[in-house]
């Protein structure tokens, strides 16, 4: 698969595939890359705190004066 491999040889046409796995194949290497120390890419811990942030950010615009800092592992 040369998605995986980034070689550009091709045994399907991806554009024919459905949406939901043309984004699994674009996610996918991108997620290999953020495993990786020295990928060069966003890191897998920052996605994830991004996510908890954000999520956190529109919570706390419903919900104003609720104290609930955001959690990863436990820790605030």
């Amino acid at each position: 698969m040369s998605t995986a491999s980034t070689t550009g040889f091709a045994i399907a046409d991806y554009e024919l595939w459905a949406t939901l796995a043309q984004i699994i194949l674009f996610m996918l290497p991108l997620m290999s890359g953020c495993a990786g120390a020295t990928a060069g890419a966003m890191k897998a811990i920052r996605v994830q705190l991004f996510s908890k942030q954000a999520s956190h950010g529109f919570s706390h615009t419903v919900q104003p004066c609720a104290v609930a800092p955001p959690r990863l592992g436990g820790k605030s």
